[in-house]
């Protein structure tokens, strides 16, 4: 039977010390154990380490506190009191242990100290060990201010780079099946995933690889989990003398209502225009009297469609539905409106439905964008309906110049390029190619040295000259990220047309500067990537930037 074990059995123990800290009497409930005979003559640390884990004890620092307090009580014969809660520092075990502790001096022959322990508990697992952690670091992290529904997670790199040790709220958070020592396993891309594990994108391993080294300070991510987007905010917490890592810590919320609040936002603006725009068409139907195939409707609704009553001054679905177009993804995401009234038509729907319809004038052709809502009135006893109509809002203006707005919303006002809103757009369209991302080299220096006016100038030389290489090509288009960062994206090109870009870039580029009454030297380092349709697009770009990263840390250490 291990010490340890037989400890956490009892109330309290104690032994004897003498001035050399070795042992030279146990109490009884020691000596009776087996192991007990081992203990007499050891030293003061080879009990620590049979008392604790059996093993190599790693905690220097509490040994040394430990035998400086017993030391003490020698010289000035005080007696000491305390409590404390003991690990191994280097956490080779995962047990943990507190307990209180008295020291008093015994005056004999040969002076000794009695040390005694009570209250002792040994506890499996480090829980307590990393909420301490959490309460330690946690106000570092500005939006646990603002949130309450957030989880913390420690990486404890003397244990395993692999290993998650969390609260309670990480597994709701991230859909996994709760563990009792809330530990998780997270695996890099291509590792064989396991039940319940974790695997995120390479792009975040290469962040939290940076973040290990000292290369950057915190890594903010987000991740996308079911129907859920949480955001992930870390940094390190503990680094060891020689500057590793040792203890990792962050925390991860939920920001879905943040991400959804621009589309929010745009409904809102709909509806606004809805109150104050007048001209509001009505339609009804009425199974009592006709099938789903006719219903009535006022003149202003016949009007905004361009469609004629019969003789019964019913109007037809069927003109309805000849006069719909499809209605662009920039507009709106949701469903097609005949899926819509597909479940009208079998009662399917509970409350108030609203679409945008997007309609060619049956009489002028015109195309005019409505704002329709139904609702069903009344249903029959199996659940189908019985009688369900709406409105309809010509908002065409409005759609208008809100297309107008995305369209401005897509170029780069400076240097006319598209920016990274049409980039990140555009990708949902595009086929398998490569990704080209481009960054100034020292651009903040010619700013410092010329100016703005001319640091505008070279953006738009660069933008200029980035376009004109691009249309060399088919299908290769050059955006602006910000300040200085280019992307070009290059569908279906091979692996060696970036070099081929970059060298006619670099002559563009150099016949451009001639022109500048400025001796500015303009360069730029390049990153690429590879780009699969169905690929994360966040990833893709940021894999670019990474790769980019890494040439302008070469072209440095070069240099």
């Amino acid at each position: 039977m291990k010490l340890r074990n037989l400890l956490s059995e009892k109330t309290f123990f104690s032994f004897q010390v003498d001035k050399n800290l070795t042992i030279k009497g146990l109490s009884y409930n020691l000596f009776e154990n087996s192991l007990a005979h081992d203990l007499i003559d050891k030293s003061f640390s080879y009990l620590l380490n049979v008392l604790f884990f059996d093993d190599d004890f790693q905690n220097s620092k509490f040994i040394t506190t430990f035998k400086n307090k017993i030391l003490r009580v020698f010289e000035d014969g005080k007696f000491i009191k305390d409590s404390v809660v003991v690990s191994d520092i280097d956490m080779k075990s995962d047990f943990y242990y507190s307990f209180s502790f008295g020291l008093e001096l015994f005056r004999q022959e040969t002076d000794l100290v009695f040390v005694r322990f009570s209250d002792f508990d040994v506890m499996d697992g480090k829980k307590e060990y990393y909420k301490n952690i959490f309460s330690e670091y946690k106000d570092q992290f500005h939006v646990i201010k603002k949130l309450t529904r957030i989880s913390h997670f420690i990486v404890d790199y003397t244990v395993s780079s692999r290993m998650i040790h969390t609260d309670e709220i990480f597994p709701e958070l991230l859909d996994l099946v709760p563990n009792e020592d809330n530990k998780y396993m997270i695996r890099r891309p291509g590792e064989k995933l396991m039940e319940n594990e974790i695997t995120r994108s390479k792009n975040f391993f290469f962040q939290t690889d940076m973040l290990v080294r000292g290369e950057i300070e915190q890594v903010n991510d987000e991740w996308q989990v079911g129907d859920k987007w949480l955001k992930l905010e870390a940094k390190v917490l503990k680094r060891g003398s020689d500057g590793a890592a040792l203890l990792l810590g962050g925390i991860i919320y939920d920001i879905s209502d943040y991400r959804n609040y621009k589309d929010l936002e745009y409904l809102f603006s709909i509806y606004e225009l809805a109150i104050t725009s007048g001209g509001i068409g009505i339609f009804h139907y009425d199974l009592d009297k006709f099938t789903n195939q006719y219903f009535e409707a006022n003149q202003i609704y016949a009007e905004l469609l361009g469609i004629e009553p019969d003789e019964n001054d019913l109007f037809s679905f069927n003109d309805f539905e000849d006069v719909l177009l499809e209605v662009e993804n920039d507009i709106t995401d949701k469903i097609d409106i005949k899926k819509t009234l597909n479940k009208l038509f079998s009662g399917d729907i509970e409350g108030t439905t609203d679409d945008i319809l997007k309609i060619k004038n049956k009489k002028t052709g015109k195309i005019k964008y409505l704002l329709s809502s139904s609702k069903i009135d009344s249903k029959y006893e199996d659940g189908s309906p019985k009688r369900f109509g709406g409105i309809a809002i010509d908002i065409t203006e409005r759609i208008q110049s809100e297309m107008n707005q995305i369209e401005y919303a897509y170029r780069d006002e400076l240097t006319k390029l598209s920016n990274n809103r049409k980039l990140i757009k555009d990708m949902r369209q595009r086929d398998k190619g490569l990704g080209l991302f481009f960054d100034l080299d020292n651009f903040k220096k010619v700013n410092d040295k010329y100016g703005h006016l001319v640091g505008d100038k070279v953006l738009k030389l660069y933008a200029d000259k980035l376009k004109e290489v691009s249309n060399m090509f088919e299908n290769i288009t050059p955006y602006r990220l910000y300040g200085d960062e280019f992307f070009v994206f290059a569908e279906g090109q091979g692996v060696d047309f970036p070099i081929t870009f970059e060298e006619l870039l670099i002559k563009k580029i150099e016949e451009g500067v001639r022109t500048f009454t400025e001796e500015v030297v303009l360069e730029a380092s390049m990153g690429v990537s590879e780009y699969e349709p169905g690929m994360d697009i966040d990833d893709f770009i940021k894999d670019a930037d990474y790769s980019m990263y890494r040439t302008k840390i070469k072209k440095k250490t070069h240099r």
